[in-house]
């Protein structure tokens, strides 16, 4: 028994992690090929390795899967300390790695390095195949810049049968039930991205990315576009190439009077909210999601405009309206949220109420008994509950949409949240937010910029500061930084009691030196040379604390002199107007950042 006991423990000794044993690399230089930082692992083995994603008879195994970046010529080795020996385990023999990988790649891969390491030399003759549709670049003006060219192509293009032959393959570590397509069929097209870049001054491509499309037939004398497959390679991950890539895929489609509209074939949860993103940005444009005819409701218009614009079908059109109509719901109002939790509820409840309509029918055609052995009904309560379930989900889907869809915009103004979110910080939390603070989005209810603290600790909440509206916000390029002014508001944090600098103050035509006081956590003053005051009120939120006392006065001025007040504190300005509100404004380079705070919206007290 323990002899049986001894010798499963060594044979599990021999069983390894197939996704922690696979490297990928897409080789540039022979450099790469000893550098292990441009691996890359698989999401997945099971296509190859069996569902329990396991190799069983080495120790310390090392698959190496590469391709050279551009042709994805293909090199397939492995490494490993011990093998199984079957003489001493009953006969237990080590898996077949090469028998498994082997078949899946195309006939012809090499398996000795130095000839593998020989070919990179022919990426410098590679040209992307196919039409160039567009190009996008990233950190544009800076050390970082990468540029990308996007390309559609067809099976018939002169050598592309082969590359897509071996492209195919990362799919098995990518994509879930993923199969290789039937090329032979003229209705499929390809879209490919590849980064452009330089080595000794010459331009060479990589592979990024790409996608397939097949053309299907639609009653009566449409074309319906369906995408098939769409992969991002993770070394280009998170730097926006998919949403590219699918805009790319939309418009060589628009405007064709031929297609009906586009369609995914079962989408993952990431093309999901992929795809929602795009089309919540592209329908933001459309004259049928301006916020008055959110509030309406969902209407043929908006399935039209989207039908006729983007190809955007009906039911993908509904799901973009709730977002979007989630965006513009200020949640600080318990009715304008309550009408919209009721407006996606019903569409959730559609399915129960066809279940109802069944129901009745079965009534009538079968007796007492025959109907309880046919069907269980649920009760009212399960159904509500299972609906108050599945909205929490679609909004928390939701949230994560606008969340993007905010980082991405110009409505991410990092300035104002380093410059003066932290007047909503407690002192404790403060030094502490300002090294973790990482995300940055406007809330749907009203544009409420919110800051994360980057963590799920309850000792960390998130803190929030209120924008009801920014223009003319342009990212610069990064300037040597200059020693840190902070301005009062900031400050009062640091002292209550004070004097912290000296500012101009111009009100009508008459100019003085006046100072700015922190009079408490709550409060900052302005004191005029001829004694006038104005006093700057606003609270913070306490620790994810959504009372409405916490919002009670938030970010809202309360002004003791009528006149007009500019207050120019370099190298930015406040100005509070006669109704309260506070413009800040600062330079940006040539360009200008302003933000406007309402006075009256901040008024609200409920949330």
């Amino acid at each position: 028994m323990e002899a049986g006991s001894y010798l499963k423990n060594i044979l599990q000794s021999f069983i390894i992690d197939s996704n922690e044993a696979l490297d990928i690399k897409l080789v540039r230089t022979p450099e790469d090929v000893e550098d292990d930082s441009v691996a890359f692992k698989p999401e997945m083995s099971h296509q190859i390795f069996g569902e329990n994603e396991s190799v069983f008879g080495y120790k310390d195994l090392q698959v190496k899967l590469y391709y050279t970046a551009g042709r994805l010529s293909t090199y397939l080795g492995m490494e490993y300390k011990a093998q199984v020996d079957p003489k001493q385990f009953d006969g237990a023999t080590a898996d077949d790695v090469f028998g498994a990988i082997g078949p899946k790649l195309q006939p012809g891969f090499m398996t000795n390095l130095d000839t593998f390491i020989t070919s990179i030399d022919k990426e410098q003759t590679f040209k992307p195949p196919g039409k160039l549709l567009s190009t996008y670049t990233v950190n544009k003006g800076s050390d970082k810049e990468k540029n990308f060219e996007m390309y559609s192509c067809e099976i018939e293009e002169p050598g592309f049968r082969s590359y897509h032959e071996r492209l195919q393959t990362f799919l098995l570590w990518y994509v879930d039930a993923a199969s290789f397509i039937d090329v032979d069929d003229d209705r499929w097209r390809f879209y490919l991205v590849f980064e452009k870049y330089k080595i000794d001054g010459e331009y060479r491509y990589a592979m990024c990315a790409y996608a397939t499309v097949y053309l299907y037939y639609a009653y009566p004398n449409k074309t319906r576009p369906r995408i098939s497959q769409f992969l991002t390679l993770p070394p280009f991950q998170r730097i926006g190439i998919g949403s590219e890539l699918l805009n790319v895929v939309y418009r060589s489609f628009i405007g064709d009077q031929n297609i009906l509209d586009i369609t995914v074939e079962d989408p993952s949860e990431e093309f999901v909210r992929l795809r929602d993103y795009v089309d919540a940005t592209n329908c933001l444009k459309l004259e049928s999601f301006s916020n008055d005819k959110l509030f309406k409701g969902f209407s043929p218009e908006m399935v039209e405009e989207t039908k006729k614009t983007l190809l955007i079908n009906k039911k993908q059109t509904r799901r973009i309206y709730e977002i979007l109509r989630f965006r513009a719901t200020n949640l600080a109002d318990a009715e304008e949220y309550r009408t919209y939790r009721l407006d996606v509820k019903r569409r959730l409840n559609i399915p129960y109420q066809k279940e109802a309509s069944d129901f009745k029918k079965l009534q009538r055609a079968l007796n007492t008994e025959e109907l309880r052995s046919t069907l269980s009904t649920s009760t009212r309560e399960q159904r509500l509950e299972n609906l108050e379930k599945q909205y929490q989900m679609l909004e928390g889907e939701y949230r994560h949409i606008l969340e993007r869809l905010a980082a991405s915009k110009k409505e991410k103004i990092n300035r104002v949240v380093m410059r003066y979110g932290k007047i909503a910080v407690r002192k404790r939390f403060r030094n502490r937010l300002r090294k973790k603070m990482r995300t940055v989005y406007i809330h749907p209810g009203a544009m409420r910029l919110g800051i994360s603290s980057g963590t799920a600790s309850k000792k960390m909440p998130t803190f929030y500061i209120f924008i009801k509206e920014v223009v003319n916000y342009q990212k610069k390029k990064k300037k040597k930084k200059k020693p840190r002014r902070y301005t009062p508001l900031e400050n009062n944090i640091k002292s209550r009691e004070r004097y912290l600098e000296t500012v101009q103050v111009q009100s009508g035509k008459k100019t003085g030196i006046a100072s700015i006081v922190a009079g408490s956590h709550q409060s900052a003053k302005v004191i005029f040379d001829d004694s006038r005051i104005a006093e700057f009120k606003y609270v913070w939120l306490r620790d994810n604390c959504k009372c409405s006392e916490c919002f009670h006065g938030a970010t809202k001025q309360k002004l003791i002199d009528s006149p007009s007040i500019d207050v120019n504190i370099q190298p930015r300005s406040l100005t509070v107007t006669p109704e309260g509100n506070l413009i800040i404004d600062w330079p940006e380079g040539g360009g200008t950042h302003r933000t406007v705070l309402d006075a009256e919206w901040y008024s609200k007290r409920s949330y």
